[in-house]
């Protein structure tokens, strides 16, 4: 099911779980996290946007919830705003 995370964009914890999941994000929290479902769960997910299907790493999980970072991008969201760099 889940496994210890190998994966270069770990922060490093050694605790985290790797998941090799799509999620699509429904909906953002009052934090500004998105929220999914997975394995029937509420997955909270930095850095994600309602409409986005994403690859979560799994870093924390609890009797109600998970919470996780987005690894991969599968399909973006309209609504995201390109970096914008200025000299």
């Amino acid at each position: 099911d889940l496994k210890k995370c190998k994966d270069p964009i770990c922060l490093g914890c050694g605790q985290c779980l790797l998941v090799k999941l799509m999620i699509k994000i429904d909906t953002l929290d009052h934090y500004g996290r998105g929220i999914g479902k997975i394995n029937n769960k509420i997955i909270f997910v930095d850095n994600a946007l309602p409409g986005e299907i994403i690859e979560p790493i799994i870093v924390k999980e609890k009797k109600n919830y998970v919470e996780g970072y987005v690894k991969n991008y599968i399909k973006k969201s309209e609504k995201r705003i390109k970096e914008k760099y200025f000299a």
